[in-house]
């Protein structure tokens, strides 16, 4: 009896493929929001990990400089002087300096170490949690970005600064370099820094936190409050949509964008203030969210 040949190769039909491609597809689909979160847990998780370590550098330094934290000084204005929360973010500034790759030690300069823009004498050198640099107390210097920033590929990240801390060149304060986090930013009536030594700080105070831009702040409502755009480029846990916060005892917990903020700022116009018109961001709305949300509540 005459066997019937086998069918050549079981190959797939072309229907049996396109099936198999539309249920692949189907499936990217269906996963991409939590592989879109699992990314995002971990950059946090990496993000409150750079908090952490500053947070202990800066415990060291303060040992080391008798019980001094680092100081903030943004261009030639006085050291200790905090007119917006971008002060606080200044790792480092030398107008003379644009497109300067940084070492790590104190002198970076080959020349005066007391001339800074144009010539005048500012001083403002290292600066922030970037005094815990030249110290050796922050590594390759990579954990003064947010991951999820880096990752959007916002100007708030280190892109800036490529190869990492090469200062700043073009119209973006050329000879700087800033960290993605805010840095020790309570200021008294006067905006000049409240917590200049350890022994300043009484329970537990904001010490860092994850950048807070005025662009993230959306339309306000008809109640007049700001909306939050957590979408935003500038904005790093867009998944998660809040902030981590690194406090005076070492620990760093989260604080959503939740109704609890809007609520705080609506009094203040974070937009601008009269402290602080041209510039950004009133350093006093961040200290408000401070105090009233993220010591409170979290």
């Amino acid at each position: 009896m005459k066997i019937p040949a086998k069918k050549s190769g079981g190959a797939f039909t072309l229907i049996e493929l396109l099936v198999v491609i539309a249920m692949l597809a189907l499936l990217a689909v269906m996963l991409a929001p939590a592989f879109a979160s699992t990314k995002d847990h971990a950059q946090r998780a990496s993000c409150a990990n750079n908090l952490r370590q500053l947070g202990l550098g800066t415990s060291v330094y303060a040992e080391h400089y008798d019980g001094r934290y680092p100081v903030t000084q943004a261009g030639s204005n006085p050291v200790g002087l905090v007119r917006g929360g971008y002060y606080t973010r200044w790792v480092f500034f030398d107008g003379n300096k644009p497109g300067f790759r940084l070492s790590q030690s104190w002198d970076n300069y080959g020349d005066d170490p007391d001339a800074g823009f144009a010539g005048t004498k500012t001083g403002t050198f290292w600066r922030n949690f970037g005094m815990l640099y030249p110290e050796r107390l922050v590594g390759d210097g990579s954990m003064f970005y947010c991951p999820g920033l880096n990752a959007k590929k916002s100007i708030e990240g280190w892109q800036n600064y490529q190869p990492l801390l090469t200062t700043a060149v073009g119209s973006f304060n050329p000879g700087s370099v800033r960290s993605s986090y805010l840095y020790n930013p309570w200021v008294d009536a006067n905006l000049n820094q409240l917590y200049t030594k350890t022994s300043d700080v009484k329970g537990r105070k904001v010490l860092g936190l994850d950048l807070i831009e005025p662009d993230i702040w959306g339309p306000k409502d008809a109640a007049g409050t700001p909306t939050i755009n957590t979408e935003n480029q500038d904005f790093g846990h867009s998944q998660a949509q809040g902030w981590n916060i690194l406090f005076s005892d070492n620990s760093v917990s989260f604080a959503r964008a939740d109704f609890r903020v809007l609520q705080t700022i609506k009094p203040s116009n974070i937009y601008a203030s009269a402290t602080d018109v041209a510039n950004g961001y009133d350093i006093l709305a961040i200290d408000q969210l401070c105090g009233k949300v993220f010591e409170t509540f979290y």
